[in-house]
């Protein structure tokens, strides 16, 4: 869960993924703030990001970012 923090945090702001690494283990407030207790080395990150499919990715941030239909109906003028 800590890689997908970090990934989320990293393409929401566009940044590259080792400088968000490098951030979050310089910046102690920011750790704490992500709730991480371990900061994962770079080479770690790459290869945990690489073993993950699109797909799955996809469906993983469809979910957490879905937007609920709205439920009011449009009222006609008449």
């Amino acid at each position: 869960m800590d890689c997908i923090k970090i990934l989320v945090l990293a393409d929401t702001f566009e940044k590259d993924y080792s400088y968000v690494i490098s951030e979050i283990s310089s910046n102690i407030s920011l750790k704490k703030f992500l709730g991480l207790g371990n900061v994962p080395e770079v080479d770690y990150f790459y290869k945990f990001i690489s073993k993950l499919e699109n797909n799955q990715l996809n469906t993983y941030f469809r979910n957490i970012f879905k937007i609920s239909k709205n439920t009011h109906k449009r009222v006609e003028n008449m």
